[in-house]
């Protein structure tokens, strides 16, 4: 056509060549978007996404770190970060640290850094370990207290509040099983069952607090710890739900009854723990509400926005199941 101005005959002559011409629609000043959306659709046009990155400077894209991908807390973590980047156009990657140590997790955010494959990043609890690497990098941080921006929940409270309820009881003999990394997080959970029992005015026994790896083997590491112990736990608290699960499990395989011989109560409220016999009573935090309020924030930031709080902290709230009822009312 570069030859011949008339575009009509220049695309006869290219047809009966053989070559194919992409179809075109041509239009005047005026023309308004829903016109053109129409025509685009009908000549299945489509953007293209790498001439889009280039004139916008953005890549449009997140990336959503996770300690372990299978861990049950995450799926409703990514559900509430994919629906809060997928309603501001952004899509969101997953990128798993499962099996990597330190080093290779901050070794992975740098490449994430230095290809320019993601406009910025969640990271979820292992903060503490990848900050230094992440450096003013924009980026959001759940569950990590002391890095900023950051969304976390009432981590003290949520254990707090499962230790009182079975203070209330009458019961005073209460095991803490916690996480064994040594994260801030782990910390303050541990300290919410210690100023519980510190509240009731009774010392803290240290032979009944221990920490396991977080996920269902942990859970069965538990058990066997709870049977070496001098007495039996009334009642136990467990940092997070996975464990409770395999903890649970192994009781009640080995003949223990729950609550019955001993009562549990758990720190997350997953979706499993409503359908388990018992019904576990959990301190519930609202894991996709933490997703989407990340990924929200982040995408304030990546837009130029100043955020209205640096720290969004989540209400943890009880919700009293037949696990933890060692007595009937």
């Amino acid at each position: 056509s570069a030859l011949c101005m008339d575009k009509d005959r220049a695309h006869k002559l290219a047809a009966l060549a053989g070559v194919r011409v992409p179809r075109s629609r041509l239009f005047r000043r005026g023309a308004v978007l829903p016109q053109m959306a129409r025509a685009a659709e009908e000549l299945g046009y489509y953007p293209n996404y790498f001439a889009k990155v280039l004139r916008q400077q953005s890549t449009m894209q997140i990336g959503l770190i996770l300690p372990n991908i299978t861990n049950q807390f995450m799926t409703p973590l990514i559900m509430g970060c994919t629906e809060a980047a997928n309603r501001a156009g952004y899509n969101l990657n997953l990128i798993d640290m499962y099996g990597k140590n330190n080093e290779e997790m901050r070794e992975s955010v740098q490449f994430l850094k230095q290809t320019g494959m993601v406009d910025g990043l969640i990271i979820n609890a292992v903060g503490e370990i990848v900050s230094e690497a992440v450096g003013d990098f924009p980026a959001v941080y759940i569950d990590s207290k002391g890095l900023l921006p950051s969304v976390t929940f009432t981590e003290k409270k949520s254990i707090y509040d499962l230790t009182t309820l079975f203070l209330r009881q009458g019961l005073r003999r209460i095991a803490y099983i916690g996480g064994e990394e040594a994260r801030t997080a782990y910390v303050l959970r541990e300290q919410g069952y210690r100023d519980a029992m510190r509240d009731y005015g009774l010392e803290v026994d240290e032979r009944y607090i221990h920490n396991v790896r977080m996920h269902l083997l942990g859970g069965r590491d538990a058990y066997d710890w709870v049977c070496s112990l001098p007495e039996l736990p009334e009642a136990i608290v467990c940092m997070t739900d996975t464990v409770t699960y395999g903890l649970m499990f192994n009781l009640m395989k080995n003949h223990y009854r729950i609550p019955e011989d001993i009562a549990v109560a758990s720190g997350e409220d997953l979706d499993m723990s409503s359908f388990f016999l018992p019904g576990i009573t959990c301190s519930h935090i609202s894991i996709e509400k933490m997703g989407s309020e990340a990924a929200r924030l982040l995408i304030g930031i990546l837009q130029g926005e100043e955020p209205d709080e640096r720290e969004i902290e989540i209400e943890t709230f009880l919700v009293e199941r037949d696990s933890s009822k060692k007595y009937a009312e």
